[in-house]
């Protein structure tokens, strides 16, 4: 019994922010704490939007104040790729596989292969389309200064993730090693 109350307190709050947010859309105004589609991209920081690294996929946010009370304050967002449906994981993972050129089909087989553990194949997926937080993209999002985009080895040069696990010259000497170390462990298991 009690189970059912608080799901039918539940579903009355509910309806009636949705209810009050409805009846009083016309008040609805632009708010300009959150960075939308015509936004300067200066204006997204991490406390205010969370998802400022996808610029311009959000809509403008709009504060609206419903006529229940003088402090209640509800927020509606637009997700821009599908307005009508808002938003949803399957919409999410459509926008962020479409937003680059696919992975050639050999690569995308052996990084999602049934034997490859899921960290290590989100990591390579991640990898592959710029998506790890490295210091040059943590800049680009406007979570660290601009100042601090250098590599953790202090050689001097943007930390990205092509400088990292291709070019830097403290990372260069691992590689070798870690697939040295992957032969010798194949040849064990043949």
């Amino acid at each position: 019994m009690k189970s059912l109350y608080s799901k039918a307190s539940y579903l009355l709050l509910i309806t009636l922010i949705l209810t009050s947010m409805y009846s009083e859309a016309q008040q609805c105004r632009p708010s300009d704490r959150i960075s939308g589609k015509e936004a300067p991209s200066a204006q997204c920081n991490q406390e205010n939007d969370s998802d400022c690294w996808v610029q311009g996929q959000m809509c403008t946010t709009y504060e609206c104040s419903p006529s229940v009370s003088t402090y209640t304050k509800a927020y509606l967002t637009l997700w821009l790729p599908d307005p009508l449906v808002g938003y949803s994981v399957r919409g999410s993972y459509h926008l962020l596989t479409s937003r680059h050129v696919p992975l050639r089909d050999h690569a995308s087989s052996l990084i999602w292969h049934k034997q490859v553990p899921l960290k290590v194949s989100l990591f390579a997926w991640r990898l592959l389309r710029d998506r790890l937080p490295t210091k040059a993209n943590l800049v680009q999002r406007r979570v660290l200064d601009s100042e601090a985009s250098l590599c953790v080895l202090d050689c001097g040069m943007s930390e990205t993730a092509q400088h990292l696990f291709l070019s830097c010259d403290a990372f260069s000497s691992f590689w070798p090693l870690v697939r040295n170390w992957l032969v010798c462990e194949l040849d064990r298991w043949r």
